[in-house]
């Protein structure tokens, strides 16, 4: 048994300071994932804004009888 624990040691050594550096790394990178979900939360709704625009220009052009990219050229903001 004794030779058991013996032989086992090193392994766990090893194991646990994987684990520990491991953890590290993973709390180095909370800020970075964090940060990157606020980015991502940016995407989505800069992506919704857009959707709604479009369906805005979509409605728009259906009152007047023209398409969205019509509708949007004629009355939309001059760039």
């Amino acid at each position: 048994m004794q030779q058991v624990a013996q032989d086992a040691a090193p392994w766990a050594f090893n194991h646990a300071l994987a684990l520990y550096r491991g953890h590290a790394e993973i709390v180095e990178l909370g800020p970075v994932l964090r940060r990157a979900r606020e980015d991502i939360d940016e995407l989505i709704e800069m992506a919704v804004q857009r959707a709604a625009q479009r369906e805005t220009w979509e409605t728009i052009g259906a009152a007047l009888g023209v398409s969205r990219q019509a509708a949007r050229k004629k009355y939309g903001p001059r760039s």
